[in-house]
Parts: C-alpha cells; structure tokens; sequence
C-alpha cells in the first residue's frame, strides 16, 4: 500500500527473505514476528494479542490507521454472543411478563388500574354496574387507598417482618388523585351487579349458590351504605398511586413588645390576636426600618396539620417521609432553572477556568498537590496520635464516676481552654438533667463531668488503633517527604506535562464530552437490562416455561437425548444473573472506550497534528483534520473493540468475585465469631480483590494508549505498560500523585463553588428574606435544589477531572515511549527541554528527507489517511529514568 518504491527491508516478515521460509516458519512469522525480544510476543511487542485478531506487528513506529487490523477480535465477538443471549432473554421475557405490575396498582377486586375496565370477572360470573354508561370503559391510571390507615394496621406483623410484597391494600381505581373537598368516590364494586342486573347478586368472596345471599362479611365491598368514599385528605401521585398529604397551612408575624405600640414614637396599632401569647403592647414588624425601632422581638408562628388518622408511629412516619419528598420535588419543579444553570452550565465554566490556571501557572498548582498531600498526611498523623495518647479520659467502667483530672487541663486542640468548652457542657447536662426530671427518670449521675467524659471517650482498643494509624501515616509523610527532595527533576517534568495537558485539551476540546455521551450510552445499556430483569419477575412461570420451550426446541433440532430439567426459580435467578452481568460488562465497556478515545486524541497531537508535534514529517500533510474527536471515535470503534472488550471483561469479573465474596462474608456472620480464622481469610481475600482490582484499572489507564498507539492487542499492551512503569518507576509515581490530587481539587472546588453561589442567589431572591419576616423555612428550603445542584456539578466536574486526568496518563506514555523507542522522537520542544534531553534541541540529528515544513492548513480534512513512517532508534537512551 505504500507503492512500489517502498523500502521493504524495514518490515518484518516482509518479501524480503519470505521465499526462503517453510510454510511454518511463514505461519509463525506472520503471528509472531521475527526476531528475539522486541520481536516476538514474548516480550511481547507483536502478534495480535492473546484474544485474537490481526494487530499491526512492526513495532517501530506509530501504527498506520489504514493498514491497522483489528486488535482482540474474538472477545469483541464474545461480547456480540453475550449481547445476544440477553436480547433472546428480554424477547422471551417481555413476551410473557407484564411491567404494568410495577406501575400500574390493582384494585380490590384485582384489576389492572389503567388497563382493565369495569367488567368484572369473579367466581367464573360477569359483574358490572347497572345501567352505567361507561360500562366496558378502561378503570382510571390511578389507584387511591380510601383506608390505607386500617389496612396497614391489620398487617403489621407482615410489616415487621419486611414482607412489603405480601402487604395488601383496599384500593379504587380512580382518573387522577383525589384533593380535600372533592365530591366523595364512588366504589364501582359496591354497586356491581351479577350480569349487571338490577336487583342481581353482589360481588361476594365466595360462590354462592342462586338462591344463596351473600353474608356482610362476605361482600368485598367496604363502603358504606350509600356506596361511597368521603375524601378528608390530599393525597399525592407516586408510581401512579395516591398516597395522603399531610396538609399544613401556618402564618407567622413578627411582633416587637418593647418599646409597646403605646409609645407614642411607634405610631403603630396594638397586635390584636393571641393577646394571651404576646400581650396586649405588641405590634407587628412589617419592615426593616421598623425592625429597627424594636428593642424585643418576638416570632409569632400559628400553624395547623392535617394527617392521617389513626396511622400510629410507624405508618406516620412512613407517610411524613413521602410527603418530605414531594416537598422536594416540588421545590426542584420551582427552581428547574436556577438547577440548570448552576448545575450544568457553570461546571463547565469553572472547570475550564480551572484548566487556564493549570495551564498559566502549571508550577503553582503541581506544588500546590505535593502541598495537600503533604498536609493532609500530616493532619492525619496529628488526629491519630491525639486519639491515641494516653491523655484521652477513657470510657467509664460504671455511672458516675467522675472525670479524671486530665479534663480540667487545657486541651491541646486548636488552642481552645475547657473553660470554654465546660460551659458547653454544663449548659448540656443542665439541659437534659432538666428533662430527665420533667419525666420522672434519675439525674443523680448526670453531671458535668460524666457528660464531658462521654462526649470526649475513646476506649482502650480504638486507642490502640489510633496508635497504630498514626505511626503508619507518620511513616509515609517521612517517606513522601524523602521521595519529594529526591524527585525534583521528576516535579519539573511533572509540571511541563500538567501544562502541555490542558494543551491538548485545547487542540480537541470535543474530547471532554466524550464521558457524557458515555454515560447516556451506559444509562440505555443498564436500563435496557434493568427492564428485562423487571420484565422477568413479573411473571416467572410464564418466562420459565418459555424459555424451556426454546431449549426442546433447540434439543430437538440437534437430535439430543439430555434430559433438560431446570427448577423455574434456578433459571430465574440465572437469568437475572446473566442479564445483570451483562449490564455491569457494558457498563465497563463504555468506560474503556471513553480511556482509548482520549488517549487517541493525545496521540494524535503528539505524533500526528503537524501544529503541535516536535518532529513535523511533511508526508502527514495530508492527514490533518479539524475532527480529531470524531477521527479517534471511528479509528476506535473500526479496530480496536476488541481491547476494550477484553478489558472491561477482566474487570467485570473482579467485580463479581467481589460482590460474591460481600455475600459470603454477610452470610456467615455468626460462623465468622466463632471461626477467627475464617473471619481472617475472608477479611484477606476481599482485601486482596480490592488491590488487584485498582491495580488492574491502574494498568489498564496506560494500556489503552499503547492499543490505539501501537495497534496491539490488551495482553501486549499491558505488558508494555508493565515494561514502562517499572523503567520510569519515580516519574510515573509524581505524576499519579499530582493528578491524584488536581483530580480531586477539580472534583471538590467545582460543587462547592457552585453549591454557595445557587444558595445565595435562591435567598437573595426570597422576598421575606429581603424584608427581615423570613422564618427558617426561608433558609432551609433553598438547600434541597442546592443540594441536586451540587450533585449534577459533583458529578460533571468529576467527568471533566478525568478526561484531564487520562490526557496526563497518555501523555506521559507517548513522551516515555517515544524517546524510549522513536530516534529522532517527535517531542515538541517545551517538553523536550523540560525532560532535559540530550543533546541540546538546536543539535539533535534530524530524520533524513524531513525537513519540517509548515502545515497548509488548506489541506486539513477530517478521516484522512495517515501515512506514516517509522524511526528506528539507536544510539543511547536519551532520558535517564
């Protein structure tokens, strides 16, 4: 593909030599490269990976997208199998289940709010309601609980147990929820008739002969006389059901009672209502400027709730907790605006602005991170020995007894004296010594002392552990503290890449978007098996039977004599199991894709773009383009799924361990207690999973670059990353270190920056907040979408701190490999010095026939084909490790 006059000689396993090989040696060639070390898998720097595929096996260079192959094709192709598998499951379950049993509620009489009409089948026989002229229409969507109080009463014990599914209401179909004072509802089952027939049966729990009656007990119908259901209560619409709202209507005023509204200065009317509260002298505030007249003022809040009756505490405060959260859902309605900008829009700003101080003052922030880590380490140790020193007062053996004298020395905590802190205390013990009396309990031990000596214990065991974690954290503050003074041209690099990052961000901006689209593309992907799991245990019978239905069927077709016998709930479970990991596969999937794409856009600016690259090849002329993103998204999803696949199976299948190991360790408690050694294995084991699983997500950051750099298959990527970070040990610790913190500095500033600014801007605008009448309604109601504010930034800035983030990691890798294996390398001339390579940048050798032109930005186009062009390096290495 490069021509006739191309030089052969430079490819392995080229014509050159070829005829002189068996077949086998031709075969093994062309999967394992020729030549020792660097030429075989073994090291392995060629070959198309341990899962398959046809990866580029010349290792000298950047791998040429138009002649890359497609690296670990067959665990792509083990995804693609797996996928199918789940969509034969949702075919059959979603064929067979019925999802309205999630949000669609049933009646008494067992029909399908929103589904079924008001035809009723009871007892093989048709009911309906004499002469309605809605007769055969569908029920209303929503389900109301007319005495949702009794219900829950009569099954407290299933309510105990936690049996929630087993929990049975008395429920009416209704058009929407019904509101306090609306007409009363009519229940349609008290006024069914056997065939609709005037005068017919009523519908009864049990069959009945013709000339039998049902007995009162027996009708199912619970409303009185007259048929009907008074509304007494709110209620609110959740999942299509109506639960009560507590009513709350409240007024406030705020009163001044000195100087009284007799003072002839006030020129105020006396306050005229709950005189027997604040006196015949009061007067209200109605501004600010009469606030400051007032000497004494007095909040007046009168309020009144209507709940439900008879709910006792349980069902109380079960209600209390839905109705807070339609309170907050109303208060996010209300604010949706004020929640779209400080919650999407500002991140973005304030992360970008983040990435301009990394990149004006890339010294600054990196010893900023030394700094925090340093501090933090230091803080660490300082908490720990504090908690363990002998000083601690120690819990009390019995009550009453007194505090040792220790707690009446000063305590060496920020500078604060007990006298301070004994006022605190005795206002405390007062405080509840005086409630304790109002009761009838015994205040004898309740002293001072035993309520300082409580609020400020740590028992001997923790003591010891206290102990233990400060010399720890004491230890690695020494040694980062060590390997910080003999790092410092390891720092200097550190500080060149955190600059030349927000470099390449800036080359393709499009890249720090990428997560999103991500995490819309695992949302679909766990919402589509979260809907077949939800489909499958709607009606697991059905789903069991048909899926042994396809199991005969395929048994048939092969001719086979194995006997299928599956227990229905088994297969369930494994189907849900199946279907869940494939979830959790493609979940990491996705994040794998998002690593390599990133790290083909920092590739692409450090080989390719001939505006950025240090070596500017002319013969990549032709391959600039304007779409570096979108030219890494295709250049990903054309070669290298596989990688990613294999990838995300690995970690996949950590996770599972794990989550099993977790249930194993729940489920064995009481074992645990009495076997220390087991309780000792499992603590290693699950600490063991933990470690390997961040090692592999650590090795994989780096890996991903070789795959799109390279064209390899994961095995030999991540041995090559293995081979990197081994060779560069300190500098690949530094730069860790440092994004470790920028990412969490990124992650923390952003919410919080965003968080204070909503809350002041929702208080500013409140009127009575402005006025002086506010109540601590005003202050605490803009905290909810405060709240949802600083989740969103969290979260988006968290997005954006690790695209950031990776552009380091594959940055590192590009520079570190390229003046490792590439001579010359195409590092640029900032980072060149900054790595203080040898020789001097003006006497480096440059490649022949690459004179480094300027690029014609006239020939920028996007996908172009990239024609490049290997360097051999010799001579010695340029950068000392």
């Amino acid at each position: 593909r490069r021509g006739i006059g191309a030089d052969l000689s430079r490819w392995p396993g080229s014509l050159q030599g070829w005829s002189g090989l068996t077949a086998g040696e031709q075969l093994k060639t062309r999967v394992m490269g020729k030549g020792e070390g660097k030429g075989g898998v073994s090291d392995p720097h060629k070959g198309p990976g341990c899962c398959g595929g046809c990866a580029t096996d010349d290792p000298d260079f950047p791998a040429d997208p138009d002649e890359a192959g497609c690296t670990d094709i067959f665990c792509l192709g083990l995804f693609l199998v797996f996928w199918v598998g789940i969509v034969g499951i949702g075919v059959s379950a979603i064929s067979t289940g019925d999802l309205t049993a999630l949000y669609r509620g049933a009646d008494y009489l067992g029909n399908r709010c929103g589904v079924d009409d008001n035809n009723f089948e009871k007892n093989g026989e048709s009911y309906s309601v004499p002469g309605d002229p809605d007769t055969g229409s569908t029920l209303g969507g929503y389900i109301w609980y007319p005495q949702i109080a009794k219900d829950l009463s009569l099954q407290q014990s299933l309510i105990a147990k936690g049996q929630w599914a087993s929990v049975t209401l008395y429920g009416l179909c209704v058009d929407e929820c019904p509101k306090v004072g609306s007409e009363p509802i009519e229940d349609y089952g008290h006024q069914a008739r056997k065939n609709g027939k005037e005068g017919g049966e009523v519908l009864c729990s049990v069959a009945h002969e013709d000339d039998e009656k049902c007995t009162d007990d027996e009708i199912l119908s619970k409303a009185g006389e007259d048929g009907t259901w008074g509304v007494y209560l709110s209620t609110m619409p959740l999942l299509n059901r109506c639960f009560p709202k507590s009513d709350t209507n409240s007024s406030d005023a705020k009163l001044c009672t000195d100087p009284p509204c007799t003072d002839p200065d006030i020129n105020k009317p006396c306050y005229e209502h709950n005189v027997d509260v604040v006196g015949t002298t009061a007067w209200e505030i109605s501004s600010l400027e009469e606030a400051y007249l007032c000497d004494r003022e007095l909040d007046l809040v009168v309020s009144t709730t209507a709940k439900q009756a008879g709910a006792g505490f349980f069902v109380g405060s079960v209600l209390d907790q839905l109705n807070k959260l339609d309170a907050m859902f109303e208060a996010l309605r209300e604010n949706k605006g004020t929640i779209a900008f400080w919650g999407l829009v500002a991140p973005l700003l304030i992360v970008f602005g983040i990435l301009i101080f990394f990149y004006l003052f890339a010294g600054v922030a990196v010893y900023l991170a030394i700094f925090l880590l340093l501090l933090t380490f230091a803080i660490a140790t300082a908490i720990f020995a504090y908690k363990g020193s002998p000083s601690q007062p120690h819990h009390r053996a019995e009550r009453g007894r007194a505090c040792p004298e220790a707690c009446s020395e000063l305590l060496p905590v920020g500078g604060l004296s007990t006298p301070y802190i004994d006022d605190l205390v005795t206002q405390g013990a007062g405080y509840v010594g005086d409630k304790m009396d109002e009761h009838g309990f015994d205040t004898t031990y309740v002293t001072e002392s035993s309520m300082y000596e409580s609020m400020t214990a740590v028992n001997e065991s923790m003591k010891e552990i206290y102990k233990w974690m400060a010399i720890v954290t004491g230890v690695l503050l020494l040694l980062a503290l060590v390997f910080i003074c003999m790092a410092s041209k390891q720092i200097k690099r550190t500080t060149a890449l955190v600059s030349e990052g927000t470099k390449v961000i800036k080359n393709s901006p499009a890249m720090m978007f990428v997560p999103l689209a991500s995490y819309i593309a695992q949302l679909a992907a766990v919402s589509i098996c979260a809907l077949i799991i939800c489909y499958l245990w709607t009606d697991p019978a059905s789903s069991y039977q048909t899926t042994l239905g396809w199991a005969e069927e395929l048994k048939a077709k092969a001719n086979s004599t194995i006997d299928i016998a599956v227990d229905p709930n088994d297969l369930l479970k494994y189907e849900t199991a199946y279907v869940a990991f494939g979830g959790l596969w493609t979940y990491l999937f996705y994040d794998a894709i998002v690593t390599t794409i990133i790290s083909g856009c920092v590739v692409y600016y450090y080989f390719i773009d001939q505006d950025t690259a240090g070596m500017k090849d002319s013969r990549y002329a032709d391959n600039q383009t304007d779409l570096i993103t979108l030219s890494q998204i295709g250049q990903v999803i054309r070669c290298n799924l596989g990688s990613m696949a294999f990838g995300s199976l690995i970690l996949a299948l950590i996770s599972v361990v794990r989550i099993v190991l977790e249930y194993i360790d729940d489920q064995t408690k009481d074992v645990q207690d009495a076997n220390i050694l087991l309780k000792y294995a499992l603590k290693c084991c699950k600490c063991f999973l933990m470690c390997f699983e961040k090692s592999i997500k650590f090795l994989t950051s780096y890996a991903y670059t070789f795959v799109i750099l390279e064209n390899r298959g994961f095995c030999s990527a991540c041995y090559m990353s293995y081979t990197l970070l081994g060779e560069y040990a300190t500098q690949i610790a530094i730069n860790k270190m440092v994004c470790f913190v920028l990412y969490w500095i990124q992650s923390i500033v952003t919410p919080i920056v965003c968080f204070l600014c909503a809350y002041k801007q929702m208080t500013m605008n409140d009127e009575k907040i402005q006025t002086g009448t506010a109540n601590a309604y005003n202050y605490y109601g803009p905290l909810v979408p405060a709240t949802a504010i600083f989740i969103l930034a969290l979260m988006l800035a968290r997005s954006f701190a690790a695209v950031y983030e990776q552009t380091v990691t594959a940055l590192t890798v590009c520079v570190l490999h390229d003046i490792r294996e590439y001579d010359p390398p195409f590092i640029a001339r900032e980072m060149y010095e900054a790595f203080e390579l040898e020789p001097a940048w003006e006497e480096r050798p440059m490649h022949e026939g690459q004179p480094g032109e300027p690029k014609d930005a006239s020939k920028k186009r996007p996908f172009s084909k990239r024609h490049m062009v290997g360097h051999k390096k010799g001579g010695q290495a340029l950068l000392n490790p």
